[in-house]
């Protein structure tokens, strides 16, 4: 179909082409290849924490990071308080500032994939003032110069990758140093286990009907409260990935909030609902009423049930987000890999002086 002047419309030419055979010349940087070697990357970051162990014994861990790095200490805390002997508590910060209440008794670990990130290095270097025994994870950068300078163990990630799509590399190294500190349990098997599901698992069909619901509406990722750091991911590799908006909130606090927010829905949106094995009986029926108020508010519901380890859960739930994200950004025919307007604003904010 054409215009009154005979030409082709873009909507007429986009009809015409075949998803994703035509649109993956807009992935400039071969994201794809990247986010389905997430088995691979397991496998090799899980390595890279051998041998490495705190001087000495710690009660608490901060994970301090941003973005794409930040999002470890998330998962980590998730994975750990599933935990019942779990004797440490983690805790996350993404600030300039490390909180009170930290000391000598604390194991810092700052990740920044860059080794540049300035909130970061900030929260390093507040947190070892107070007395905090640090661990590093970086592909370089300011960190590593930081980790040579004061003698702390830093583990040296491969180059070249966006931080978002590193986060193998971010979460599994640090794994592996608390299972050496022995604050918790060997996940080894479930790790080579996770390695095996990621490799033969198929879901990039499943991926590209997903990328299709979501798009020309806002995603809203739901998940129950402790499962929410899964869901954040998802949110933010459509922010990251597609450039494109989407929510997330955890059950059941959704019930007590943003749930009127559908009476005058205001947009297009489509639901994707994490559910896994793990919930209170309540919230499992708060899933199903949850389900039934939004699609009567006009929302679709996509349900995605995992099962399995929390670890498998996390990351299998992760490699379906990532993709869906990925050809979410075809969809808007956008390249996926370069983050062009968080680059500029961090040239704005100018140099930081720690």
């Amino acid at each position: 179909m054409g215009d009154k002047s005979g030409r082709e419309t873009k909507d007429a030419k986009k009809k015409r082409k075949v998803f994703p055979d035509d649109y993956f010349r807009y992935d400039k940087e071969d994201a794809y290849k990247i986010i389905s070697s997430m088995h691979e990357h397991i496998r090799e970051a899980y390595k890279l924490g051998l041998g490495i162990k705190p001087d000495r014994p710690f009660q608490r861990v901060l994970v301090a990071g941003m973005g794409g790095s930040g999002i470890a200490g998330d998962l980590l805390k998730e994975l750990f308080e599933a935990e019942p002997t779990c004797p440490v508590a983690v805790d996350t910060v993404k600030n300039y500032q490390t909180p009170t209440g930290i000391d000598d008794n604390t194991l810092l670990i700052a990740i920044s994939y860059s080794g540049n990130t300035e909130e970061t290095l900030s929260m390093y270097k507040t947190g070892i003032r107070k007395g905090c025994q640090a661990l590093l994870v970086s592909s370089g950068g300011k960190m590593e110069e930081l980790a040579k300078l004061n003698k702390h163990a830093i583990i040296k990630l491969p180059k070249g990758l966006q931080p978002r799509m590193a986060i193998a590399y971010l979460f599994f190294p640090i794994l592996r140093v608390m299972e050496n500190s022995g604050v918790v349990r060997s996940y080894e098997q479930e790790v080579n286990g996770l390695v095996d599901t990621l490799k033969q698992q198929d879901i990039r069909e499943k991926a590209i009907e997903l990328s299709a619901k979501c798009y020309e509406k806002i995603p809203l990722i739901l998940a129950d409260n402790s499962f929410y750091p899964v869901a954040y991911r998802w949110k933010t590799q459509v922010n990251e990935n597609a450039k494109a908006p989407a929510f997330c909130h955890a059950l059941p606090e959704f019930n007590h909030n943003e749930m009127l927010a559908y009476t005058n829905r205001i947009g297009s949106y489509y639901a994707v609902m994490l559910s896994t094995d793990r919930e209170h009986r309540r919230v499992i029926k708060r899933i199903g009423l949850t389900k039934e108020l939004l699609q009567h508010k006009g929302v679709a519901v996509t349900e995605i049930a995992v099962k399995g380890t929390m670890l498998k859960q996390m990351f299998t739930t992760i490699h379906l987000g990532d993709m869906t994200s990925y050809f979410l950004a075809l969809r808007y025919e956008t390249d996926p890999t370069p983050v062009k307007l968080i680059e500029r604003f961090k040239r704005d904010m100018g140099p930081f002086l720690i």
